[in-house]
């Protein structure tokens, strides 16, 4: 057996693949297997995938016609002989040492899953996501006893190994709906309920590329396709009793109210009340049938259920409501700033640092970074520079200047701004931040 098999599903993605697939080929750990599914790919995707396996034997292709995400990857499994199984996605691309530390780490204390945190990136700039944060670092512990809340984190499943035999064991596969929507989902819910023995480590090694965070979805069946992912946990838990409590009611509180909440923000406005109506009558059915534990639930989650369940118009104009809000900041935000010849950022301490690697994903041309003094400042963040305020050679008149500092402080910084005549200064409020981040 190959100590890890990597999945590599592939879609149209010829501008990253090559640089994926040396990342892989590349590993310090040398007795991997790399699976690449073409599904269907109508780009040079496939010719990439060939000159890469006529060089390395580990190489292993499998081209088929389009069926999607979660087709392709039980193909992969199908025939995957690790001892482990990796999964990197085709736009991505991991640090060399990655399968070696996750293995060894495994190797180590007999674990079923390792997983690490990752880092963000776009065109010019990278960012640690500790995505794991909080979570016990460094000690196996078993999610059918402790670290529930493990559940609720970003799923990521691509920062992670799973032992072979514990997929076989408990037949552990993908959802085959057509499209990529959302098939990790259930996978992660099944494999981390199933597990024993759980190592979480704090570094990165996968760098995820990410794309406008904010898009929201136009496609029906992308909307809905989270519902299959919910029927096939169900399913899952109904055919093992054993999993049922506590994982019912896990499954409730951290994985589907949280997700029906995140979509209801991303979906197109023209479907929101069809699937507000949706999600209403699926947890009304899960209440009736007991399976809604407050112990589970924070408290804020826990009210915004009841709500749903005992005043669901007045759940669903106040979501909405909020979603107007936070798109008409943005709205706003974007027509005050797109006249002006650059943009600054007046602040380099955290709450600049998310607020710029924000504006980069939007394209926006960030000029540079204004502070009082250079004292425990870095030269540059995500290569835009750092420089004392006199000397940013930002234009008073025709350049704006975005406010990044603690909310509380942030007039005090106005007021100073304006009294040397800079007249174009945006505060970035913590309302405005949460409208763009």
């Amino acid at each position: 057996m190959y100590k890890v098999s990597i999945l590599i599903p592939i879609y149209n993605v010829e501008k990253y693949l090559r640089q994926c697939l040396e990342s892989v080929v590349n590993q310090t750990l040398k007795d991997i297997e790399i699976i690449c599914i073409n599904d269907g790919s109508t780009d040079n995707s496939l010719s990439i995938i060939k000159e890469f396996a006529d060089r390395d034997s580990r190489v292993k292709i499998i081209d088929k016609k389009n069926t999607g995400y979660g087709h392709s990857m039980n193909c992969g499994l199908k025939i995957a002989e690790g001892e482990y199984i990796g999964i990197i996605e085709s736009d991505d691309f991991a640090d060399l040492n990655m399968f070696e530390v996750l293995y060894n780490k495994a190797k180590s204390v007999d674990a079923e899953i390792v997983r690490s945190n990752h880092w963000e990136i776009a065109d010019n700039y990278s960012k640690f996501m500790e995505i794991l944060k909080e979570e016990p670092y460094e000690k196996v512990f078993s999610p059918k006893i402790e670290n529930y809340d493990l559940f609720s984190r970003q799923i990521a499943i691509w920062s992670a190994i799973y032992k072979h035999d514990l997929l076989l064991k408990n037949d552990i596969l993908f959802t085959e709906t057509p499209g990529a929507s959302y098939q990790d989902v259930s996978f992660y819910f099944k494999a981390l309920s199933c597990s024993d023995r759980v190592l979480l480590i704090k570094d990165a090694f996968v760098n995820y590329r990410v794309d406008n965070p904010n898009a929201s979805m136009r496609s029906k069946a992308k909307v809905y396709a989270i519902f299959n992912e919910f029927d096939a946990i169900e399913k899952f838990l109904s055919q093992r009793p054993e999993l049922k409590k506590p994982f019912r009611y896990i499954f409730e509180s951290m994985i589907k109210f949280k997700r029906c909440e995140f979509h209801f923000s991303r979906i197109d406005n023209n479907f929101k009340f069809e699937f507000f109506q949706r999600m209403h009558e699926e947890f009304k059915k899960d209440n009736a049938a007991g399976y809604l534990d407050k112990v589970y639930w924070n408290e804020d989650s826990w009210q915004n259920v009841q709500e749903l369940l005992n005043d669901k118009e007045k759940f669903f104009y106040r979501k909405f409501d909020e979603m107007q809000i936070i798109n008409a900041y943005r709205s706003d935000f974007f027509l005050r700033i797109k006249d002006f010849r650059n943009i600054y950022l007046y602040g380099a301490g955290q709450a600049a640092i998310s607020i710029l690697f924000k504006l980069l994903q939007w394209k926006l041309n960030i000029k540079g970074i204004a502070v009082s003094n250079m004292s425990n400042n870095p030269e540059s963040i995500f290569n835009v520079p750092v420089a004392p305020l006199d000397e940013s050679n930002i234009d008073k008149i025709q350049d704006v200047i975005l406010i990044s500092i603690t909310e509380s402080n942030q007039y005090k910084i106005l007021y100073d701004l304006q009294s040397k005549g800079y007249k174009n200064i945006i505060l970035m409020t913590n309302n405005l931040r949460k409208a763009l981040i």
